[in-house]
């Protein structure tokens, strides 16, 4: 049996400094709400780093209009609150699992999507791919990749990281980005490498599939994970205004993230047999090595 295909748990050191690569406020709750969870409750160090403030998002104007906006401002100063209203968000989702402030980042460089190479006509209005395939990567943003470093560089030396970033195969353009600004900052430091005790590819509702790099492992939670994980997706009150307003990115559903990620973790648990009610999926590297954060960036070039 292929290694990389067996499914076992996940074992993190007592004192790991675990962060997790959010390309938007809501990823997360959505895709790490139990690894996150079950961290903090160990005393483990968790940061958030959130890499966009997520106001490329079509949000409804009447839930903005409850914060002041009006059909008079540009449309920079909509994006603008946009932005500002989904990192409070993401600030009440740290809240909401025991985190402090502090330990919720936005990475400073914002202007990603005017280098993207992708064509707008391969990408739905919310930047997710209409065909992976058409997928073209562009020049990244070196202010973000050098941040990235400054942030990794920050946390205690003597402490591994465990750093969690999107899988690779993913639909939205942004998860896609937020691979290379890690894999790329890292592929230049050996120094940082060698402080990386584990690498984590978590998958998102938008991934096309995941990829073969690494083991497969899983974490196991109960009702009460699966419900504190709940409550913290439900900080992204922006985010259920628009999925009521405009649905999914292809069905057209109008079902928030809550619901709709209890069933896939519990349907997770359950294919894999394991003894919790729910389960996250992960692709686990031990150890990653420069050679692994090469292949994690050039694999989109």
């Amino acid at each position: 049996m292929d290694d990389r295909n067996h499914t076992a748990p996940l074992n993190l050191p007592r004192n790991a400094s675990v962060v997790v690569f959010a390309p938007h406020p809501d990823d997360s709750a959505i895709s790490c709400g139990a690894l996150i969870a079950l961290s903090v409750r160990a005393g483990l160090h968790v940061t958030i780093v959130l890499v966009t403030d997520g106001s490329e998002a079509h949000i409804p104007v009447d839930f903005l209009a409850q914060y002041g906006w009006h059909a008079s401002w540009s449309a920079t100063d909509t994006r603008a609150l946009r932005g500002r209203i989904r990192v409070q968000e993401g600030y009440e989702e740290g809240r909401r699992f025991g985190l402090v402030d502090a330990s919720v980042r936005l990475l400073r460089e914002q202007t990603w999507h005017t280098l993207h190479a992708t064509p707008l006509e391969s990408m739905t209005d919310d930047l997710c791919l209409r065909n992976v395939a058409d997928y073209k990567a562009a020049p990244l943003e070196q202010t973000a990749i050098a941040e990235v470093s400054e942030l990794l560089e920050s946390f205690p030396s003597d402490a591994p990281m465990v750093v969690a970033v999107p899988d690779p195969n993913d639909r939205l353009l942004m998860h896609r980005i937020t691979v290379q600004i890690v894999s790329t900052s890292l592929s230049r430091r050996v120094d940082l490498c060698a402080r990386i005790h584990t690498l984590l590819l978590y998958s998102c509702l938008s991934s096309n599939g995941e990829t073969s790099v690494g083991e497969r492992v899983l974490v196991g939670f109960d009702e009460a994970t699966m419900r504190q994980k709940e409550h913290a997706i439900r900080a992204h009150m922006s985010m259920r205004a628009r999925r009521r307003k405009y649905g999914g990115y292809d069905s057209g559903s109008q079902e928030f993230y809550d619901s709709l990620i209890r069933r896939v973790n519990h349907s997770t648990a359950e294919t894999a047999h394991v003894e919790a009610e729910f389960a996250e999926q992960y692709r686990l590297v031990s150890r990653p090595t420069f050679a692994d954060w090469e292949f994690l960036r050039s694999r989109e070039a």
